[in-house]
């Protein structure tokens, strides 16, 4: 278990100082719960999180925005969303045995993760602290959040990065990866999932909007 402080400061709408003790789970694949043929076809979802003061929470089963009121023993959802920082529904994230936890592939095409990889190696939430909001006036949330899937500054796993030199090739300093990650839901079943997209609103330009199509594996851990 190492230190693993991320400290940024751009004039951006959103920026972020994180710092937590990153655990990475070293367990393998597993064949998921039984997936009905209805769940494995591929979706694709928009949220509104540009002007969010607490986390947005996405179940993948009922394909929509849930409304949670105590995350730690809720089941109910799987990803949330917070500015550029994202959670699982497990590991520091629950008190009640949720399975949520992350792996990312080397592939940024969605079509060409054709399964789940037998040598998978998956990373857990953790805790720590991380700020947000409009620069200077930066809130500072102490909370639990996957350190692989957030984004930050430069970052090269997460499904965003915070860079200077993305401006003018996006509207503002964030750049969507576009990895295609493996997530266990909160009840252990796999799913593919990339954001592609980040930015929304009236003019199309506002940071805050994750655009992100998933698809539930079958039984043989194949999509």
């Amino acid at each position: 278990m190492r230190k693993i402080i991320l400290s940024l400061v751009l004039s951006a709408s959103v920026l972020s100082v994180v710092s937590c003790n990153r655990e990475e789970d070293t367990s393998s694949a597993v064949i998921p719960p039984t997936v009905k043929p209805s769940e494995n076809k591929t979706k694709e979802v928009t949220l509104n999180v540009e002007k969010a003061t607490d986390w947005k929470y996405f179940s993948f089963e009922a394909g929509k925005e849930v409304s949670v009121t105590n995350p730690a023993t809720d089941k109910s959802w799987d990803v949330a969303f917070l500015a550029y920082m994202v959670k699982v529904n497990g590991g520091a994230s629950t008190t009640v045995d949720a399975k949520g936890e992350v792996y990312r592939t080397e592939q940024k095409d969605f079509s060409a993760v054709k399964e789940v990889p037998a040598d998978a190696k998956y990373t857990k939430d953790e805790t720590g602290s991380f700020k947000y909001g409009d620069y200077p006036n930066l809130q500072t949330k102490e909370d639990s959040f996957n350190n692989l899937i957030s984004g930050g500054f430069k970052s090269k796993t997460g499904y965003v990065s915070l860079d200077p030199a993305n401006r003018g090739k996006y509207p503002s300093v964030y750049a969507p990866n576009q990895w295609v990650y493996i997530v266990k839901t909160a009840q252990g079943k796999i799913v593919k999932l990339q954001v592609s997209d980040v930015y929304g609103g009236e003019k199309g330009t506002a940071f805050g909007y994750p655009k992100f199509t998933y698809q539930f594996a079958d039984g043989n851990n194949k999509f």
